[in-house]
C-alpha cells in the first residue's frame, strides 16, 4: 500500500524465498514441513492479494527442478515449489493482459559471490551422477534476463539449467494405451501369484515352488535336498519388482543375503512371499525396494533378502578394461563340474576355463533358456538377470577356493549386480578377479561378464563365500549320484 501511494504502481515482483530441511518424510515434523512450505508459499499468496494487476509488468517466482520432477528428502520442498507452479499457472490465467507470470524451476546454482547457498558437496555429487550440471552465476544471470525480456507470455512453468530434463519428461509424458499396459509381459519363475499389501504398506507377491514345473530344482541338490539357489532368488525378486511396479527398468540389485537357505526337503511344492517396500530415499530418476523372500504361515522365516533398483531407463554399458591374462588353467570347466562342484547340466554354464591363478580366473560362459529351466515358461518376457550366469559367479568362487585352497566355498553374499543395455550373445567372458585380502575361509570377487565387442553385459560385485574343509562332502555330489543312478 505504501509502495502504491508514493509511486502510483508496482513495475515488477521477484519472489526468491526459499529454505530447505532434508528429511525423509518419517523424519519430518508439522513445523519443518511449515517452514519450508510457508516460506515459499504463503509469501506468494499474500502478494498474489495484495498487487495489483493493472500495471503489474512481470511476476517471477524462484522455484526448483524439485517442484517438477522430485527429490529424494525434499518432499516438503518439492511440494512448496510445485504450488508455486500452480499458483502462477492460475494467476496468468486470472490477470491476463500483458503481465508476465512465470516461475524458473532452477537446478542447483554453483556458488556466488554470496555464499554456496543450499548445494553442499554430497548434493552436488548426487545431482552430477544424475547428469545435472550447476548452474554457474553467469549464465543463471543471463538466463533470467532473457526469460523476463523475451520468454513467451504462455510459458509459464520454465525448467532452467543443464540436465537430462528431455528423458524425463519423455518418460513422464509418455502416452500409455490402457489395453497395452494391462498386457503386462510375463517373466519365467513368476506365473500370476496372489498379490496383497501389507499392514506397513509393504507390496507382496505369493510364488510357489513347484518340483515339476521348477526343472532346476532338480538340478541343484545338497546332501539329496532340492535347495533354491540364491541366483534363483535374485531372479525372482527382480521379476517380482517388475511386476509391482509395471513401467520401470530393473537395473541392479544389491546387498543380496543369504539368511536362511530355502529347500523342498519332503513337499513337492513351497510358497513363499515376496515382499517389497519403497526406500523413502528416491526421485524421477528411480527408487530402491528393499525386498525379501520369507515363507508363509504362522511363524514366517525369512530366506533371504535384497534392494531392488528400479529406473526410468535401462543402464548403458561401458567396455570393460580386464586385469587378467590367460595363462592357463589347472583344472578344465568338465573337471571342475565333475569333482568340484554339486551342479546338475542346467546350471553348467561354463564353457572354458581359459585361466586361473591367485589373482582369479578368466573363463567362457553361456546363457540358458528360460525354457530349460521352468516347464511351460511363458516366453514374452525373458530372464532379467539369468539365474545361470548369475550363479556361475558362486560356482567360480567354490572352483578356486578349491583348487587353491582345497576348501568348497558356499555363497552368503553379492554386494551388487547391475545388468546392461547389451543383448545377451551365444556366448560371452567372464572375467573373475579375487579380493586378495579375504579373511580366511572367506572368499570374495568381483565378476565381470562382457560380450566379445568388449562391453559389460552383466557385473558381479562382491560376491561372497564361505569355505572350509568340512564342505568339501559337497565336491562330485551330482556326478556320484548319477553313477550311482547308472549301477542300479
Amino acid at each position: 500500500d505504501e509502495i502504491y501511494g508514493q509511486y502510483g504502481r508496482l513495475d515488477g515482483i521477484v519472489h526468491g524465498a526459499g529454505i530447505i530441511d532434508d528429511k525423509a518424510i518419517a523424519d519430518k515434523t508439522p513445523e519443518s514441513w511449515a517452514n519450508v512450505v510457508g516460506t515459499k508459499v504463503e509469501g506468494l499468496f499474500l502478494m498474489a492479494r495484495q498487487v495489483r494487476p493493472q500495471t503489474l509488468r512481470f511476476l517471477v517466482a524462484f522455484g526448483s527442478v524439485a517442484g517438477r520432477y522430485g527429490n529424494s528428502g525434499q518432499a516438503d520442498y518439492a511440494t512448496a515449489n510445485e504450488l508455486m507452479n500452480r499458483l502462477a499457472c492460475q494467476l496468468r490465467a486470472h490477470w491476463g493482459g500483458s503481465t508476465k507470470v512465470v516461475v524458473l524451476n532452477w537446478g542447483p546454482w554453483a556458488a556466488t559471490r554470496h555464499g554456496k547457498g543450499m548445494v553442499t558437496p554430497e548434493t552436488e555429487q548426487k545431482f552430477a551422477d544424475k547428469g545435472v550440471a550447476l548452474v554457474r552465476p553467469d549464465v543463471g544471470r543471463r538466463l533470467f534476463m532473457e526469460e523476463l525480456t523475451h520468454g513467451a507470455l504462455d510459458q509459464i512453468e520454465i525448467v532452467a539449467g543443464e540436465g537430462p530434463w528431455d528423458d524425463w519428461e519423455d518418460q513422464v509424458g509418455a502416452y500409455r494405451d490402457v489395453e497395452a499396459a494391462t498386457d503386462a509381459p510375463h517373466y519365467p519363475l513368476l506365473r500370476g501369484g496372489r498379490t496383497e499389501t501389507g499392514s506397513k504398506g509393504e507390496q507382496i507377491l505369493f510364488h510357489t515352488f513347484d518340483a515339476q514345473r521348477d526343472l532346476f530344482l532338480a538340478h541343484h541338490q545338497i546332501d539329496g535336498v532340492k535347495v533354491v539357489p540364491a541366483a534363483v532368488a535374485l531372479e525372482l525378486m527382480a521379476e517380482a519388482a517388475a511386476v509391482l511396479w509395471p513401467g520401470w527398468h530393473v537395473n541392479r540389485i544389491s546387498d543380496l543375503r543369504v539368511l536362511k537357505g530355502l529347500s523342498l526337503e519332503q513337499a513337492s511344492e513351497l510358497t513363499v512371499a515376496i515382499a517389497g517396500t519403497v526406500s523413502a530415499h528416491g526421485d524421477a530418476t528411480g527408487f530402491d525396494v528393499s525386498m525379501e523372500i520369507r515363507s508363509t504361515g504362522t511363524r514366517p522365516v525369512r530366506h533371504y533378502r535384497g534392494v531392488v533398483h528400479l529406473a526410468t531407463m535401462p543402464r548403458e554399458s561401458s567396455r570393460f578394461e580386464s586385469l587378467l591374462t590367460a595363462s592357463g588353467s589347472p583344472v578344465t570347466s568338465g573337471q571342475a563340474y565333475d569333482q568340484y562342484l554339486f551342479h546338475g547340466p542346467r546350471f553348467q554354464v561354463i564353457s572354458r576355463i581359459a585361466g586361473l591363478d591367485q589373482k582369479g580366473a578368466l573363463a567362457s560362459v553361456e546363457p540358458t533358456a528360460p525354457s530349460d529351466w521352468v516347464a511351460g515358461a511363458d516366453l514374452s518376457a525373458g530372464w532379467l538377470f539369468d539365474p545361470g550366469i548369475v550363479d556361475s559367479g558362486p560356482q567360480m568362487n567354490a572352483i578356486w577356493s578349491c583348487v587353491m585352497r582345497n576348501e568348497f566355498a558356499l555363497p552368503n553374499r553379492i554386494g551388487r549386480v547391475t545388468r546392461f543395455d547389451r543383448p545377451m550373445p551365444v556366448s560371452f567372458k567372464m572375467h573373475y578377479l579375487i579380493y586378495p585380502d579375504a579373511a580366511e575361509h572367506r572368499i570374495t570377487a568381483d565378476v565381470a561378464f562382457v560380450d566379445p565387442e568388449g562391453y559389460l553385459l552383466l557385473m558381479m560385485e562382491e560376491v561372497e563365500g564361505t569355505s572350509s574343509v568340512a564342505l568339501n562332502r559337497l565336491s562330485g555330489q551330482w556326478t556320484a549320484a548319477n553313477a550311482r543312478q547308472g549301477q542300479s
